[in-house]
């Protein structure tokens, strides 16, 4: 039934003042008591409520019906006073109007708070009270093993039949024990007079949760909707989350909260709807764009996490997503963490606002079944060049591969060579990539990043070809060139730079150079300019020229470099 037709109905139920029961049945966390509590304040707050009493009681770990008696009597209250609850102050209300029921007990009202011990046997006395009011059930699947379903609907009836009272009763029936099952069903239709299936949409759902949407509450009803979460207190997770992440970030990167509040809701999705959601270890490895290609060979269960990651434009795990499925965990924010991956985050959008060309060429791509594959062709390689420095590598590698598959192995090749030589984070990202989620899709461009990686590793600085000396006692001539291209002020700068035992090492290497010196011309030029630079140093003060001429002899007859 849609939930605006079951709210009608409710409203029609909470406005009348004849007897009747009715039912409401629905899953756990679908909202059942969240609503109704909504249903019944909205009509509240209109002075519209049939009956001037009203009360709510829980059967969870109540085991008779002495006890479920003495809940509603204790619970009950004026209808005007529903959005303050019972209090002391109700109950002496109602221990007033049992007066007439119960005259021996017209003491007790200046013995308040009652204990349980001193009603003794007086309790069923006070029920005699309990008439002429609204009662809502709740929890029927959740009574004490000594507190059967048939008892239950029997006092319903009594209530109904006897009391004139107008009884809802809230349960998720598929809890229910077998034989509590075979009796609710077989005397459902005698007590109740209408029963209802309780199954919102999430729309209906995230209505309820976020009827005015506006700020941040619009985001998260979209969220929310997009994912199908129908589990109220999971939203109430959701939005919890979202405002204490929205304290922390909104005053430095108020742009952020939507972005934040859509990462929330799908690591609260994740975490705490596991059933139905994709677990955070699949959310680590999933790949937005190549799921854009269909170049993944996903199981049953992937493809149905991949239809809602995509549409609701996950592309791939962060850092920022990391630290709020973190957070999400534990029950709070590491402060200074999020917000140091919301600084990142927030600079990596700002980086890719010029992909809007880029982005639309994909959207082409999803839009239609046109043969356009000409002007894709154009628009994916353009886009792709003048976004080069902030693409990301998984959407570089899907790009490619793409291109390859229209016949554009030129321009593929024109982008790798280009990505490789423009963007800065591309060596950094495809290490992330391979040490966490397996290896690039395009083998020509994995085997670009092979080669540069090779390069780079094989690249030493200075400092460590000058210490290597120290334990060859000879330049080893590979790196021969590099000491020949290096500066007398770079030299002068390593020094200067160098701490503790590296300084010490960087001397005993000078030394050696002197101790074993070569006749070759540009082991000649590296000694003289590495001299030079300790003779600068040695003639800032006179304590560091006691530091270099402790180690080392500079001759007089030091030649300038030219």
């Amino acid at each position: 039934m849609p939930i605006a037709i079951l709210k009608k109905e409710i409203e029609r139920f909470l406005r009348g003042n004849e007897p009747e029961v009715i039912c409401i049945k629905g899953k756990w966390g679908v909202g059942k008591t969240y609503s109704w509590n909504r249903f019944i304040s909205d009509v509240a707050g209109k002075n519209a409520l049939g009956l001037k009493r009203y009360a709510y009681v829980s059967l969870f770990g109540l085991n008779s019906l002495k006890e479920v008696k003495y809940a509603i009597f204790e619970s009950t209250l004026a209808s005007a006073n529903l959005a303050v609850g019972p209090d002391e102050n109700s109950l002496k209300s109602n221990y007033k109007s049992a007066r007439k029921y119960l005259p021996k007990i017209g003491g007790a009202l200046s013995k308040l708070p009652i204990v349980e011990s001193y009603l003794g046997s007086s309790e069923s006395a006070l029920f005699f009270a309990v008439r002429n009011q609204l009662i809502c059930i709740d929890d029927l699947e959740r009574a004490g093993s000594s507190l059967s379903v048939q008892d239950v609907l029997g006092l319903v009836t009594m209530l109904k039949e006897q009391r004139q009272c107008k009884v809802a009763i809230l349960l998720n029936e598929a809890e229910l024990n077998e034989k509590d099952r075979v009796d609710f069903n077989r005397q459902l239709e005698k007590v109740a007079d209408v029963a209802f299936e309780f199954s919102p949409t999430a729309q209906e759902t995230a209505d309820i949760c976020f009827p005015d949407k506006i700020g941040v509450q619009k985001n998260l009803h979209y969220n929310c909707t997009a994912l199908e979460i129908v589990n109220i207190r999971i939203i109430k997770k959701i939005e919890y989350f979202t405002n204490r992440l929205s304290e922390i970030i909104a005053k430095e990167y108020p742009h952020m909260v939507p972005v934040a509040a859509h990462a929330v809701t799908l690591m609260c999705w994740s975490v705490f709807q596991p059933v139905e959601a994709a677990p955070a270890a699949y959310l680590k490895v999933y790949n937005g764009a190549s799921y854009r290609l269909g170049d993944q060979k996903p199981t049953a269960q992937q493809l149905k996490w991949n239809y809602f990651l995509f549409a609701y434009r996950f592309e791939r795990f962060d850092a920022f997503y990391e630290q709020i499925l973190n957070g999400v965990k534990v029950g709070y924010f590491d402060v200074e963490e999020i917000t140091k991956a919301t600084a990142q985050k927030a600079a990596e959008i700002s980086a890719r606002a010029g992909d809007k060309f880029f982005n639309q060429a994909w959207e082409m791509y999803h839009d239609s079944f046109d043969d356009n594959s000409e002007v894709l062709i154009e628009m994916l390689f353009k886009g792709a060049m003048d976004a080069i420095t902030t693409i990301h590598i998984v959407n570089m590698d899907s790009t490619v591969s793409l291109l390859k598959d229209l016949g554009a192995e030129t321009q593929a090749s024109q982008l790798i060579e280009h990505y490789l030589k423009f963007n800065p984070e591309a060596l950094k990202q495809h290490n992330e990539q391979s040490r966490f989620f397996g290896d690039l899709k395009d083998p020509d461009l994995l085997a670009a990043f092979k080669t540069k990686t090779k390069i780079k590793k094989e690249e030493i600085s200075i400092k460590d070809v000058l210490l290597d000396i120290k334990t060859q006692k000879f330049i080893v001539p590979k790196y021969r060139e590099l000491l020949y291209r290096t500066s007398i002020e770079e030299y002068y700068q390593l020094f200067k730079s160098a701490r503790g035992d590296e300084k010490k090492d960087l001397l005993k290497a000078v030394n050696v150079l002197q101790i074993h010196p070569s006749s070759g011309k540009q082991e000649l030029v590296i000694t003289n300019r590495l001299l030079n630079a300790l003779k600068r140093i040695a003639a800032e003060n006179p304590l560091n020229d006691r530091r270099v001429k402790q180690f080392i002899h500079i001759p007089d007859d030091l030649l300038e470099d030219k």
